[in-house]
């Protein structure tokens, strides 16, 4: 084909053309590398060297032309890159400057209409070094081709140093087009089309290893680690003992790591394929590379060599369709539009790409960029005989900087520990850092805290300030001393009826003074309190008092009928009397509460004193709780967020403010107690405080601290709040068998995370990040575990 000639784009150029149109402003479509050549160069030979390979590679010299509506490709001998020499020897820091020029060349978009492809630089640093620029837009090579390249100059210099003969010229680009559009023509894609609808029709969604989604960015991350000898010699042993080729073992437990950090029962990375093998391409820089999916189940508990043999079937399978273009895979299967993925991670292995040999030369390469990155990529590149250097490109719209350094880490790590394992199931994805990290510097939560009792320090409380405000409902306020006598009156009466130490007392009376004081009377008794929601269906009011059998029922005459005997009505309630003599201990029960029973039957959950303390009193320490301290009650009692709710101002020498009976589902309403009652502290959970921030009434509201607890709190809402109101937001996380809450996170208007952490762990608590089956994984993993000296006890 006559070099004038025009030839519509290739199937593989088809992709990036259009990708490239979409997004004219990104340079990430530019593939660049440099070597750094120490010793005695022959610059005039080099140049010669370089500017005869890119003559002989014509799509160096590709130019782009639109006519209606459709693109061609022809040569042009103008944009040939011949070498340029830039002396930067005299300046005062000759890398930084050219370091400095390579990246701007790097960086610097391209229209493939009107502007060279390629670039090729010499930076003169001094009379022994020197660094070669090399950068080409990836619709004339592709990483291949690149190798090609530097090769092929490395072999022109040596011969004009009087080294062996050079090999055969490039093929001529006409080659790759003919083979292209054979390709397209033949019963071979048929096939290969045939096959992968076949596999991937059903693919999962594909994980990735952040979360969200985002389109290619203009820019990545990049992390490179050399892999240590005794690795490569490991890998390249267990690869022949298995009698696979070790680049297949790489992918595999590349692919292993992906599945076991996203938690995704099977793996659907991408695998670049050269596809040059037997081609005239082989001997052509063009843009030829394919990204097709593997999909991998790995058993974790079976022998690694056999999950290694799949694997290398699994890749040999996906090399043979190999050629079908992963853009035209994504249109048969409807996965159109930028964040829908036909796979996740990349697993690259480069076994072809290393530093050209030069005759009296030392040359180290340095790779830039290889085009755009969709999520992460891990690439291997090297012999392994011993060199091998991870690679790690990740997407910064998903990973920051250490994010991406610390999965060069964990994964060189889980290779390290995975070629010496017998299955995938004993391989670590935590390194010993993040373990030691997590189990001694975030989990340093060891406190001191004093051997008592809620009840104990609602007592001590009580005769600290007798004449202060303890407790408001409406237009009602009962003094800390009207408290105590109150509570003790009623907790004599609960004596007489027989309650004493973890008796429980079930409590089904709506807010108001009555439910605070039948709350504190009973811990003052001995007993635990049990609430139940007058809300809730009768039959699951009468389940959990069969299931529990309390001593007691405070719950007013018109629904203490079901209750029978147990039944002590407010009506019967005495005003004075002295309160019992009960010693308690940390380890009684202070209260129990019944979940919601979504996952079947309700379950009650008991929670000891000293567990609660612990939780009370870091809350009180953490928010300098105190006598100025007026906290709302709107929780539910039947919710474990209403225990620190009722408690925390009462033992603190604060007001509790209770609310009336359905405010907690008002807006409004709660923006008139806040103002009313100079409310300072109150919760809510997320979706109920997006309702009141979206009131009118909530805008301007001022107090001090308002906590989010029993939903995701949403970092669209964190922002919300600090636009709205004038308030400390803070983000709480724990379960009911927890005492409450086991972490925290101060969601302030300085806080950017996105999503919102769960924080850190409160006083004398860890908590531990495990996979499914309880193994320490690594940040940003699965569920919790958590551990804490304070213990529960369940099934009740």
């Amino acid at each position: 084909m006559a070099a004038a000639l025009e030839h519509p784009l290739t199937e593989a150029q088809s992709g990036l053309w259009f990708a490239q149109r979409l997004d004219p402003a990104n340079p990430i479509f530019n593939t660049a590398h440099y070597l750094d050549i120490r010793g005695d160069l022959d610059v005039e030979a080099f140049r010669a060297a370089v500017d005869r390979t890119a003559a002989e590679a014509e799509a160096l010299s590709l130019r782009f032309v639109e006519k209606n509506g459709e693109v061609f490709q022809t040569l042009d001998p103008t944009h040939r890159p011949l070498l340029q020499i830039v002396d930067v020897s005299a300046s005062v820091d000759p890398v930084a400057e050219a370091m400095a020029a390579m990246r701007r060349d790097h960086e610097t978009p391209l229209d493939p209409t009107r502007d060279p492809l390629a670039a090729n630089i010499l930076f003169l640093m001094g009379p022994q070094r020197f660094l070669w620029s090399l950068r080409v837009h990836h619709l004339a090579t592709d990483g291949f081709g690149m190798a090609l390249l530097t090769n092929r100059t490395a072999e022109l210099y040596n011969a004009a140093r009087g080294g062996p003969a050079p090999g055969p010229v490039f093929n001529p680009i006409a080659r790759v087009w003919e083979e292209d559009a054979a390709y397209r023509a033949s019963d071979k894609r048929t096939a290969d089309a045939a096959y992968w609808r076949e596999i991937m029709g059903d693919a999962p969604e594909v994980a990735s290893l952040a979360p969200g989604k985002a389109t290619t960015a203009h820019r990545f991350h990049r992390i490179e680690r050399a892999l240590p000898p005794e690795v490569t010699a490991r890998l390249r042993a267990r690869a022949d003992a298995g009698r696979l080729s070790w680049p297949d073992v790489l992918t595999a437990i590349g692919a292993a790591y992906v599945r076991r950090f996203s938690g995704a029962e099977e793996a659907v990375i991408g695998v670049p394929w050269m596809g040059r093998m037997g081609n005239a391409s082989a001997r052509t820089p063009a843009m030829i590379m394919n990204v097709p999916p593997l999909r991998l189940t790995l058993d974790e508990d079976a022998p690694l060599d056999e999950q290694l043999v799949l694997a290398s079937k699994a890749l040999i399978k996906t090399r043979r369709h190999g050629r079908y273009r992963s853009e035209q895979l994504r249109r048969d299967l409807g996965l159109i539009g930028g964040a829908r993925r036909l796979y996740g991670p990349l697993v690259n292995v480069l076994p072809f790409d290393l530093p050209p040999r030069f005759a009296g030369l030392d040359t180290t390469l340095k790779v830039l960029g290889t085009g755009p990155v969709d999520d992460i990529s891990f690439t291997f590149r090297g012999d392994a005989a011993p060199v091998l250097t991870l690679e790690v490109d990740a997407n910064p719209d998903l990973y920051t900087l250490d994010e991406a350094a610390a999965h060069a880490e964990r994964l060189a790590a889980f290779l390290t520990n995975a070629l010496h394992a017998e299955t995938l199931g004993e391989v670590p994805i935590a390194t010993p850092g993040e373990a030691a990290r997590e189990l001694e510097a975030f989990n340093a939560t060891a406190h001191p805290v004093p051997d008592t009792t809620l009840t104990a320090l609602l007592e001590a409380a009580m005769k600290a300030t007798p004449d202060a405000p303890a407790l408001t409902f409406g237009e009602q306020t009962l003094t800390y001393a009207e408290l105590d006598r109150r509570t003790a009156a009623l907790a004599s009466a609960l004596t007489a009826r027989g309650v004493g130490r973890e008796s429980l007392v079930a409590v089904a009376l709506p807010r108001s003074l009555e439910l605070v004081i039948a709350l504190v009377a009973t811990l003052r008794a001995g007993g635990a309190y049990l609430p139940l929601d007058l809300e809730h269906p009768a039959e699951r009011i009468a389940a959990i008092v069969r299931a529990a059998g309390p001593t007691v029922v405070l719950a007013h005459d018109d629904i203490g009928g079901a209750f029978g005997e147990a039944l002590l009505a407010p009506a019967d309630w005495p005003l004075d009397g002295a309160a019992p003599a009960v010693a308690q201990g940390g380890e009684d029960a202070a209260y129990v509460i019944y979940t919601s029973g979504s996952t079947g039957d309700p379950k009650g959950v008991l929670v000891e004193h000293r567990a609660i303390v612990n939780r009370l009193l870091w809350m009180q320490a953490e928010y300098g709780v105190g006598a100025q301290t007026r906290i709302l009650q709107k929780t539910p009692a039947t919710f474990d967020v209403s225990v620190w709710e009722f408690f925390l101002a009462l033992i603190s020498g604060g007001e509790l403010v209770v609310a009336p009976p359905g405010a907690h589902r008002d807006p409004a309403a709660i923006a008139g107690l806040i103002r009313r009652h100079a409310i300072t502290d109150l919760h809510f959970v997320p979706s109920m405080l997006s309702a009141f921030l979206a009131d009118p009434a909530a805008k301007g509201i001022a107090v001090a601290h308002v906590f989010c607890s029993g939903e995701e709190l949403p970092a669209e809402l964190r922002d919300r709040f600090h636009q709205t109101v004038s308030a400390e937001l803070h983000n709480l996380y724990g379960p009911t068998e927890a005492a409450v809450d086991v972490s925290y996170w101060a969601a302030g208007p300085e806080d950017t995370s996105r999503p919102m952490p769960i924080g850190w762990p409160v006083w004398n608590t860890r908590l531990v990040i495990l996979d499914e089956r309880l193994r320490p994984v690594a940040p940003g993993m699965a569920a919790i575990c958590i551990w804490a000296a304070f213990s529960w006890r369940a099934a009740i």
